[in-house]
C-alpha cells in the first residue's frame, strides 16, 4: 500500500475533529518552517523552535511522531494546496457518527477508535457528538442507519413490557403480605 499523507495523518487519528485540528496544527507548522529563518524543510530544529511558540505537549508529540518523509512532499509553494486536498480527500473516508452523553478525554476518543478500526474498519472515523439527553448509552450512525442504543430509547420501546413486568412483581409482593 502506498502511503499517502492522507493515509499517515488517518492511522493515527481517530476522530473527524481531531484530524481537522491536526491539519490546521500541520499548516501553523509549515508556515512556520517555511516562513522563518530556517532552511525551508522540516528539521529536528525547526520543531524545537516551533515547540517555543507555546504549542502544546500534545501537538509536538504527534509533529514528532510524523516520520520525515511524510513532511517530504511539502512545499513552501505548494503546502497550501496539498494540506486543501488532504481535508478534502478526508471526507471520503467513511465515518462513524456517535453521539453520548458526556465528553471523552483524548485516551477515551483513542479507544473508541481503535474500537470502531478493529470491529467496523481500518479507515474508519469518527464523528463525536454529544447530547445529555441521552441518559445512558449512545446513538450510533452507520451507512445512513441510525441505531439508538440509548436508555430512554430503550424504554420508549419496552415500554409495555417493563409495565407488565413490574405489575407482577408489585402484584405479587401484595399477595404474600
Amino acid at each position: 500500500m502506498i502511503s499517502t499523507p492522507l493515509t499517515t495523518l488517518a492511522s493515527c487519528t481517530y476522530s473527524r475533529a481531531d484530524l481537522a485540528y491536526r491539519i490546521g496544527l500541520l499548516r501553523e507548522f509549515l508556515e512556520h518552517v517555511f516562513f522563518t529563518a530556517h532552511d525551508s524543510g522540516v528539521t529536528k530544529e525547526a520543531l524545537e523552535s516551533f515547540e517555543k511558540t507555546g504549542r502544546s505537549v500534545a501537538d509536538i508529540e504527534f509533529l514528532r511522531a510524523l516520520p520525515l518523509a511524510f513532511f517530504a512532499s511539502f512545499t513552501q509553494e505548494s503546502f497550501y494546496e496539498d494540506l486543501q486536498t488532504i481535508m478534502k480527500d478526508s471526507r471520503n473516508l467513511p465515518t462513524l457518527s456517535l453521539t453520548v452523553p458526556v465528553s471523552f478525554d483524548p485516551e477515551g476518543r483513542e479507544a473508541l477508535g481503535e474500537w470502531a478500526r478493529k470491529e467496523i474498519g481500518k479507515d474508519v472515523l469518527l464523528d463525536l457528538s454529544i447530547d445529555a439527553g441521552i441518559s445512558v448509552g449512545c446513538q450510533i450512525v452507520w451507512q445512513n442507519q441510525l441505531h439508538d442504543f440509548g436508555f430512554d430509547h430503550y424504554l420508549h420501546e419496552s415500554g409495555n413490557e417493563l409495565t407488565d413486568a413490574l405489575l407482577k412483581k408489585v402484584t405479587a409482593s401484595i399477595e404474600h403480605v
